[in-house]
């Protein structure tokens, strides 16, 4: 089965993806068409969780690295989205 990563990948070539892709890939949960530009759309819970388990990284580590080097960042058209999904209470 093809991963969501692989066909953001081949139907959207001009979208930015977040690397290693082996590792993030996992936190893609769609793409929004925004200006005639698709967007990646990653969830924030996964994305944190993915850094965690890469960097052998506590919470809040991987959040304060997210929140200052990967959410500000705008590379241009195509900058991903991070979206932080409502959670029922």
């Amino acid at each position: 089965m093809i991963s969501i990563g692989e066909l953001v990948a081949s139907d959207f070539e001009k979208t930015m993806m977040l690397e290693p892709r082996a590792d993030l890939d996992g936190a893609i949960i769609g793409v929004v068409e925004d200006g005639g530009e698709y967007r990646v759309v990653y969830d924030l819970d996964k994305l944190t969780k993915a850094f965690m388990d890469m960097n052998h990284w506590g919470l809040d580590t991987a959040i304060e690295w997210m929140d200052f080097n990967v959410i500000p960042g705008h590379l241009g058209p195509g900058t991903p989205i991070f979206m932080d999904p409502i959670k029922p209470h």
